[in-house]
């Protein structure tokens, strides 16, 4: 459908422009002609929003690679309806709150240049239906990622954070590809859809369980889950615009999509569901617990999406169950979770955007962000203090508000996965409800620090004498209506679920069961039930938790730095680093002999190897034609010419016997009749003979090198070898026959290449694509020298964000 394409179209076109409209646009902040895009794309999947409700999808596909099956497929289904609004209604209220909150004295065309790319990656990613295409926006949302979290590239410490983040998504994102080609040879099509309708044709597949670790591995990475969480905490330095975007709606679930899309696929396997979920109940349990020792703000938030993100993986991962006990009564109850985990989905995207939105507010307001120098900012800033409350007491579970719907929910999938009595469940069924019961505590304590530190107690200190006061009217307006978001899902949770949820139900669970009957009734009260107890302990051991705080923190100190994952890291990449230098200079000499003796060496082994062990070569004289006096002649002459250059006492001798060779050459093609391969290598010759000959005219005598006998039997032998090799190749040419004939190409010369000669064309068409792609990367070399020459350095400056 042309609305979903230009959809992924209008942000790179925007983006394209924003060089060019901001240096036009000079009294107009560049800001307002950007919001224009997620605004109009966000109003045009509104309007489609009846019709997918209706259970309509809507596809399209551009002929691209179709030799390859890789097509520009798009595919608008519940699902993906679901995350692009997400996308461009989140990415709508970031650019507002990025006008107001971005200083003009930043690189703001720079700035909303990446926003867009990263928009229009990640919109390619959700509507994409070819996995080839999906894979090459997952990797520009990696791309565009580091350039913003790296906006403020001066710091040392966003230089860093953008590095650990492409490093450690761009590798998941590397493993998904295989597991994407993997998937392309068990079922012979990357259309994710078409694989689906397929599905029950491999299951028993022995690519079938590597591919899906491999794909997971990939998600995973993306969506921080444990142990790949590192990247998303150190991603905080990126401005607080990007942060409310790319790590609490967009980026961070890509992961998320990706195992929703394709929980259809692999859902009804074991080693899915416990892989999923069982990553998701640690990556919970530990970003939770982690969250509580956190003094910045913006660290807690990110610790805290880690969790957030956890929940909704594991819940996807109960979900899957489903797929394994097939549809009847008692299995809707398991589909619920995945239903849960698309309704946490929308809610976390709503609390935690108005969260980091409030951290920013903060820290631009007063300078800091650190928790121990807050305090007393209620009275100041009653309405940053509101949205405070409204997303952390949702984002703790409480009502009501959005979040406790959900977590509600949540609850009432883990506790029945205790009832479960298969993938082996049942002799730790128990431990579901614990770990979400107990992580569920910590995120309750995180909360009450965010409202509590910050806003009451002594207040906060001002310093340069600058005046407390409420953030402007432009940066509060997008956190007040995602709260209004909050509180209204709370209020009115089916009009959410009936148009927005329950397509996408019907999208994870195709041909299960009616989309109606997936979807439950989203009720605030359920009577007193397990899940209410379980909220009401939550309240009551983490109000007592929060009350002994400085009494149990020490806690923390069982878990030095010195052991943890991002030290793990680092010394990973230290290792790698100092590894690849021991051996880059170990064989980096700065001797040419050396570097030419590795090349030969290679092809001696590689080409030999293959010789030797495959049974390749193959060699008969019967049909050979007769060897003249006169071409043994030239044979000999041009040997003689080989021989007697090795011994040769001036630079001069060397190039007239090198320039007897090649004249030889282009003898013998005058004798094979190939005149024009004849007139070239006498051009060539005498070309290169005459440059020879003037560049060692201004070179110093040439002096006979004094190598060891070791050197000298070394260097025969390798280049006995090589000649051996080069002449058992060129007998074997005249009958290898392990691949097929390419005589057709001969044949229709003309009809595929446009020309009658086969050598003409050869250069025409592929010697001349090549030549294009080294004219690119010479212009790309030269582009980086000029930015280098070009580019001022910037004093570092501490106060980016006011």
């Amino acid at each position: 459908m042309l609305t979903i394409n230009l959809a992924i179209v209008i942000p790179f076109l925007m983006a394209i422009l924003i060089p060019i409209l901001y240096r036009r646009f000079t009294k107009l902040h560049i800001g307002w002609l950007v919001l224009a895009v997620p605004v109009i794309i966000f109003i045009m999947l509104v309007r489609l929003i009846p019709f997918v409700a209706e259970g309509h999808t809507y596809s399209h596909t551009y002929n691209w690679i179709p030799s390859l099956d890789i097509n520009f497929t798009t595919y608008l289904d519940g699902l993906s309806m679901i995350f692009g609004l997400l996308i461009t209604g989140v990415g709508s209220l970031v650019i507002l709150y990025s006008i107001f909150y971005l200083s003009a004295k930043e690189s703001l065309q720079h700035f909303y240049c990446y926003l867009l790319l990263f928009m229009g990656a990640m919109l390619g990613v959700v509507f994409s239906d070819n996995l080839m295409v999906l894979y090459a926006f997952w990797e520009l949302t990696s791309v565009s990622s580091f350039l913003l979290i790296a906006f403020w590239h001066h710091r040392k410490a966003s230089r860093a954070g953008a590095q650990k983040a492409m490093l450690i998504t761009v590798t998941g994102g590397v493993s998904m590809l295989v597991g994407f080609i993997m998937l392309h040879m068990m079922t012979g099509s990357y259309s994710v859809h078409e694989i689906i309708r397929n599905v029950s044709q491999f299951t028993d597949h022995q690519l079938f369980v590597p591919a899906m670790i491999l794909i997971l591995f990939g998600a995973f990475t993306k969506s921080a889950q444990f142990p790949f969480h590192i990247w998303l905490p150190d991603a905080m330095e990126a401005p607080t615009p990007v942060s409310a975007y790319l790590h609490s709606a967009t980026m961070v679930k890509a992961g998320i999509y990706l195992v929703a899309r394709l929980t259809p696929i692999f859902g009804g396997d074991a080693i899915w569901f416990w892989l999923v979920t069982v990553a998701g109940l640690v990556t919970l349990f530990w970003g939770s617990f982690n969250a509580v020792k956190q003094t910045d703000l913006k660290a807690l938030l990110a610790f805290s999406t880690v969790s957030q993100l956890g929940l909704i993986m594991s819940l996807f991962g109960m979900g899957s169950v489903a797929f394994k006990l097939g549809y009847s009564d008692s299995t809707i109850i398991y589909t619920q979770a995945t239903f849960a985990a698309l309704f946490h989905l929308v809610n976390h995207s709503t609390f935690k955007g108005a969260l980091f939105m409030m951290v920013g507010i903060v820290d631009h307001e007063l300078g800091t962000r650190d928790v121990r120098r807050l305090g007393g900012l209620m009275s100041l800033m009653p309405l940053t203090f509101t949205v405070a409350v409204i997303g952390s007491l949702s984002m703790a579970g409480m009502p009501p508000f959005n979040g406790f719907l959900s977590k509600e929910m949540f609850f009432a999938a883990a506790i029945h996965m205790r009832e479960l009595d298969i993938f082996s469940i049942s002799s730790i069924g128990i431990l579901f409800p614990v770990v979400a019961w107990v992580a569920s505590i910590f995120t309750f304590v995180y909360c009450m620090i965010i409202i509590f530190k910050t806003f009451f107690g002594k207040p906060y200190e001002k310093s340069e004498g600058k005046l407390i006061h409420e953030a402007p009217i432009g940066m509060l307006v997008s956190p007040i209506i995602l709260c209004v978001f909050v509180v209204g899902i709370f209020i009115f949770p089916n009009v959410l679920g009936q148009y927005i949820l329950k397509p996408a139900m019907a999208s994870i669970y195709p041909g299960f069961a009616p989309a109606e009957v997936l979807t439950p009734k989203i009720h605030a009260w359920h009577g007193i039930n397990t899940e209410l107890l379980m909220t009401i302990g939550v309240v009551i051991v983490g109000v007592m938790l929060y009350r002994k705080l400085k009494t149990w923190k020490p806690v923390y100190r069982l878990f030095p730095y010195s052991f943890s994952f991002n030290e793990l890291f680092r010394h990973l990449l230290d290792g790698l680093e100092s590894g690849s230098n021991k051996v880059t200079t170990s064989y980096m000499t700065g001797s040419l002999r050396k570097y030419v003796l590795y090349i030969y060496l290679f092809f001696i082994v590689a080409v030999g190897g293959y010789f030797l062990f495959s049974g390749g070569f193959a060699y008969s004289s019967a049909n050979d034609a007769p060897v003249e006096i006169y071409e043994l002649m030239l044979i000999i002459v041009m040997l003689l010419a080989g021989i007697s250059m090795l011994f040769a006492k001036s630079r001069l001798t060397a190039t007239l016997l090198n320039g007897v060779i090649g004249f030889g050459v282009s003898i013998f093609f005058v004798i094979f009749r190939a005149p024009d391969l004849a007139l070239t290598q006498l051009i060539v010759e005498s070309v290169t003979t005459v440059l020879f000959l003037l560049c060692f005219s201004f070179l110093p005598e040439w002096k006979r090198e004094d190598s060891s006998r070791s050197v000298k039997i070394s260097n025969a032998v390798v280049a006995g070898a090589v000649g051996a090799l080069v002449v058992v190749m060129s007998f074997a040419v005249m009958y290898y026959d392990e691949f097929d004939s390419i005589s057709s190409y001969f044949e229709n010369a003309y009809e595929l290449a446009g020309g009658a000669n086969i050598v003409n064309t050869i250069l025409g068409d592929f010697r001349g694509f090549d030549t294009m792609l080294e004219v690119v990367v010479l212009f790309i070399a030269g582009l980086g020298v000029y930015t280098l020459i070009k580019l001022k350095a910037r004093k570092e400056d501490t106060d980016n964000e006011n």
